[in-house]
């Protein structure tokens, strides 16, 4: 193990838990799940039917599994050329309460 690589693995308070720094390449199980807007619990559930829709494979065989993060960034942008949903995109800001007034007649079909 190179020195530098020891040195920082052992900056850790005496009797803590030795962590390998997190990769950039890496996506971990948590993260998807949260991009997914699901708990971890539901990911780990659920993940044979995700695989059936072509969620790249894991790196890792076991929990926490691990991603390629560059296969799961085109994975979960796949749909990006269909409209924006109604979230992805900020509501204007009427300017006055006659616009106001009109923008809520036509969004509740009161024209």
């Amino acid at each position: 193990m190179a020195p530098a690589r020891r040195e920082q693995l052992n900056e850790a308070a005496p009797g803590a838990k030795r962590t390998r720094p997190k990769s950039p390449h890496i996506m971990y199980a948590g993260e998807l799940a949260q991009r997914l807007g699901i708990t971890l619990d539901t990911f780990y559930r659920t993940r044979g039917r995700l695989h059936q829709e072509g969620m790249p494979p894991t790196l890792t065989r076991h929990r926490p599994f691990r991603f390629n993060r560059q296969k799961m960034e085109a994975w979960l942008n796949r749909d990006r050329d269909l409209p924006p949903v109604a979230n992805d995109v900020a509501p204007t800001q009427p300017g006055s309460i006659d616009e106001h007034r009109a923008l809520c007649a036509r969004a509740y079909g009161q024209t």
